[in-house]
């Protein structure tokens, strides 16, 4: 079965790191096959706001 980060914080009550968690389910009977962090892939995008924009008289 596959679930995403959001859903295993929606059914735990716990502030543990994701490390400390990965550790605990196989005590608990779970089998961990991966852990995929989909977050990786988009480290190096970078988000920016426009603020303003403002017309110049250069032309190019």
């Amino acid at each position: 079965m596959k679930f995403t980060w959001k859903w295993l914080l929606d059914h735990l009550e716990t502030d543990k790191i994701l490390s400390e968690i990965l550790e605990t389910l196989p005590k608990l009977g779970l089998e961990v096959a991966s852990v995929v962090n989909l977050a990786e892939d988009l480290k190096s995008f970078i988000s920016v706001e426009i603020i303003d924009v403002k017309k110049t008289s250069k032309c190019r």
